[in-house]
Formats: C-alpha cells, sequence, structure tokens
C-alpha cells in the first residue's frame, strides 16, 4: 500500500525506516519497498548572515542568539544563565544547567558576549533571561520571517529553514532527517566557517 501512496520520496523514505524499526522490534516479517530518494544538501548560512541576524533583532533577543552562538549551548542552558555565571575577568560563561545529558562546563566568549550581558537588566535576578526559553521563541520567529520578507532572494529562507531550530529542534523540508541537524547556532556556525574554508 505504502509504494501507491501519493507521498513524496523523502516521506516514504521516513515512513520505511519508521515501519522498519517497528518490524524490527517486534520481529515482525516485512519485505520494505525500495524508495528512490537523494538527500538535498542543508542551506548553511555564513557567519556574516548569522550576526546580520542578531544585529536585527532587539536587545534582549540580540543577547541571547549572541550567547547561543558563542557558546555553543542550547536555548534551555542560556536561559538558565545567573549573573554569577558570568566572569567578566576570565571572559567565561558557565554553564550550571546542563541539558541533556551534557555536563556543566565553563566556556571563553568574546569581550562583545560579555558587554552585551553585562548591559542587560536585571528584571529575572539571578538569572539573566526568563529562565522559560519559550518566551523568545515568538519575537525570534517574527524576526526571522521578516528578514526572509524583506531580502526576497534565492536565499530568503535560509532563516525560516535552517534557523528554526533553535528553539525547536525540527527539520525543514529542505534539509532532510538524514542530514546533520543544527540544534544550535554555534553548530551552524562551525559548518559555516568549515565551508568558507573549504571554499
Amino acid at each position: 500500500m505504502l509504494a501507491t501512496e501519493k507521498f513524496t520520496a523523502a516521506k516514504k523514505n521516513s515512513l520505511v525506516a519508521a515501519y522498519r524499526s517497528y518490524t524490527k522490534i517486534f520481529r515482525l516479517p516485512w519485505l520494505p519497498i525500495k524508495v528512490h530518494y537523494e538527500p538535498k544538501q542543508p542551506f548553511i548560512p555564513t557567519h556574516e548572515e548569522l550576526t546580520a541576524l542578531i544585529h536585527a533583532a532587539h536587545k534582549r533577543l540580540a543577547t541571547f542568539l549572541q550567547t547561543l552562538l558563542d557558546t555553543g549551548a542550547r536555548c534551555g542552558e542560556v536561559s538558565k544563565l545567573k549573573w554569577t555565571d558570568i566572569n567578566t575577568e576570565n571572559l567565561t560563561v558557565s554553564i550550571n544547567s546542563p541539558e541533556k545529558h551534557s555536563r556543566s562546563r565553563t566556556l571563553k566568549v568574546t569581550q562583545k558576549t560579555i558587554a552585551m550581558l553585562q548591559a542587560m537588566p536585571k528584571k529575572y535576578d539571578p538569572y539573566i533571561f526568563n529562565p522559560n526559553q519559550t518566551t523568545l521563541k515568538a519575537p525570534f520567529m517574527a524576526l526571522r520571517d521578516r528578514l526572509a520578507e524583506t531580502q526576497k532572494t534565492h536565499v530568503s529562507n535560509k532563516y525560516t529553514c535552517t534557523l528554526s531550530g533553535i528553539f525547536s529542534p525540527v527539520t525543514c523540508s529542505a534539509k532532510p532527517k538524514s542530514s546533520k541537524q543544527f540544534k544550535t547556532l554555534w553548530d551552524i556556525k562551525a559548518a559555516s566557517t568549515r565551508k568558507s574554508t573549504l571554499g
């Protein structure tokens, strides 16, 4: 039945993979259909494009994104940063609320990031940001859509696709599940650095 359904090749490939796992767990006999599927390469924005995104954001969101970019930490980890986690002398940020089996760690950051963090109002003291990371999701999505709309170029979907996973790791239709999932800004930054080096 799956072979005759009017699904895309990508959708069929995902369904075959899911059902293969299901039949393997329950030891059910099943002969999977052959799907001719060629994954597309994900779009990787440059560091300059990421910087432009941060510059276009309001103060709180810009500082949040800059910290993500500089530390490679997850959104939940950055949202739970406390003022005591910032070392202005050594230019470090300590992640003391690690997520997803990560460990507590101290990361070197730029003077720019430290300055932006220091300029934040102490509205959520002892935290720097609202510990509820979802409060920044709506303004981020609005910014992302606005930039995509104003640019109107062949890369106008870059913020919609590649950066949509910052707050909830999802996969753009142009980026199949089999390709690397960019779950943090640091992932994108590292990939764009490799891209520019190879180019």
